[in-house]
């Protein structure tokens, strides 16, 4: 998280400086081609450096996994919106919530069974997610001396 923010950051720092250089001296519509150099650069350190995909025995994506997983924020999302005023969406909110809890529990069902699941579960089990998760939990409510690692 620490190396996307810091990238993030440069780029916004920086996008704005070299932007305005660029239309300055250019014009404002060369602006738009600053990606072609820098995306041909990435695509020749990319094919240098990283490894070559393994192509995995099934051919498409788990595909029930994905819809239970849509279905599953879908109805999170739209049941904590509708939560602005419970008295008038009571049974939406019911609804939704139950739609939550069957398409995850069919999505945890389904990920635990299949050979390539949609998405590894262990990867929860890694000491560094958990302790960012904690540390990022623990920023948001502005309260670190709370927080134990």
């Amino acid at each position: 998280m620490g190396i996307f923010g810091s990238f993030a950051a440069t780029g916004s720092a920086a996008g704005l400086s070299v932007g305005g250089i660029i239309a300055s001296y250019l014009g404002w519509s060369w602006v738009f081609l600053i990606n072609v150099p820098i995306l041909l650069i990435i695509i020749v350190i990319a094919y240098l450096y990283l490894e070559k995909d393994i192509k995995s025995q099934s051919k498409l994506p788990d595909i029930p996994a994905a819809i239970a997983l849509v279905i599953s924020m879908l109805s999170l999302t739209w049941a904590t919106e509708l939560l602005s005023k419970p008295s008038e969406n009571g049974l939406k909110i019911a609804g939704l919530l139950f739609l939550l809890v069957a398409a995850t529990g069919y999505l945890f069902k389904r990920l635990k069974t299949q050979a390539i699941p949609l998405l590894d579960l262990e990867v929860l089990s890694l000491p560094s997610l958990r302790k960012g998760n904690t540390l990022l939990s623990c920023w948001a409510h502005s309260s670190p001396a709370t927080c134990s690692l």
